[in-house]
């Protein structure tokens, strides 16, 4: 009923996926030319169930379902009678990945400062991205959601006991746990900032294996040296030619940071996160360049401001 409901209300390339009986073969039935994959139950618990345990086959073939989020209604048909078709189409372009509400919502158990029960979601989680196996995305997704339950553990030991994990030896997870307090920061001993409260939206490093090159740190350098250039139509298209995950992580987060700090605090602010974050010796050293000798700017005219974008755009 849900997946004729859908196509009367013009969402075409719908199919019903019997429920939990959704297997390989009607995998194989749809083709590998689809591009995306929204899977939609009942929102209610059962709706859940079938999502969990369908999951696992699409992560293991490299499919991210996305979750479409029917608000307070429990099916497509009460949506749509409700809502509206529009209403359902913007709930379609917004909907975010079954795997990470999952996590998510793993993420909101409460533990106190219970290690153990840590530990016990930790295992969780492993369970939760085994079928990514060794995926890069399976590796930030578990340092972030480590950090997300207050596991202060080296990101070096999360990713090694999710190895352990995969090869088959499910013991629980044993992370050395970072001491509580530490030395000063070497970037910013004499600064004591408190970053803003974006836990959720802070960017969760991972280790690169290749230095960011010239064009992507001059990118970086105009961008801390002039923050309104975040401000510009464009700044996201440029972000598509950035391949250094640091730099693209930290460019992403610069405009939900600023918007929550002062603009007198930006210096103080970025050079605190830049160090705590574990940035690539490169980052940290371009940031001493900057702020070292760095004062803050009077608002920029935005005819200057595009200059030098555009600049920088005919350099790449």
């Amino acid at each position: 009923m849900d997946a004729i409901m859908m196509h009367q209300a013009g969402f075409d390339n719908t199919v019903a996926v019997m429920g939990i009986a959704f297997t390989e073969e009607h995998l194989k039935e749809l083709g590998p030319n689809i591009k995306k994959y929204y899977l939609l139950f009942d929102q209610d618990q059962a709706g859940e169930v079938a999502a969990k345990r369908s999951l696992p086959l699409l992560l293991k073939n490299k499919i991210l379902p996305l979750r479409i989020d029917l608000l307070d209604c429990k099916d497509p048909d009460e949506f749509i009678k409700s809502q509206g078709i529009l209403a359902l189409g913007n709930q379609v372009s917004s909907s975010t990945s079954w795997l990470d509400f999952f996590l998510d919502k793993l993420s909101q158990t409460v533990t106190g400062e219970n290690v153990d029960a840590k530990l016990q979601l930790l295992k969780e989680c492993f369970e939760l991205l085994k079928p990514l196996n060794k995926d890069l995305s399976a590796s930030e997704r578990l340092i972030h959601f480590a950090k997300k339950i207050g596991l202060n553990s080296p990101e070096s030991s999360l990713i090694e006991q999710f190895n352990i994990f995969l090869a088959g030896q499910h013991t629980p997870p044993h992370l050395p746990q970072a001491p509580a307090t530490s030395a000063p920061s070497t970037l910013a001993a004499n600064l004591t900032p408190k970053l803003p409260r974006l836990d959720r939206d802070q960017p969760h490093i991972i280790h690169e294996t290749q230095a960011p090159d010239k064009i992507e740190l001059f990118l970086l350098k105009q961008v801390l040296k002039n923050p309104d250039l975040i401000k510009l139509e464009n700044f996201t298209e440029v972000l598509e030619f950035v391949n250094n995950r640091q730099i693209k992580d930290l460019l992403k987060f610069l405009p939900k940071m600023v918007a929550e700090i002062e603009f007198a605090d930006f210096e103080q602010t970025i050079i605190a996160l830049i160090d705590e974050k574990g940035f690539s010796p490169e980052i940290k050293q371009l940031a001493c360049e900057v702020f070292f000798q760095w004062s803050p700017p009077v608002q920029a005219d935005e005819t200057i401001v595009k200059k030098q974008f555009l600049q920088w755009l005919n350099l790449s």
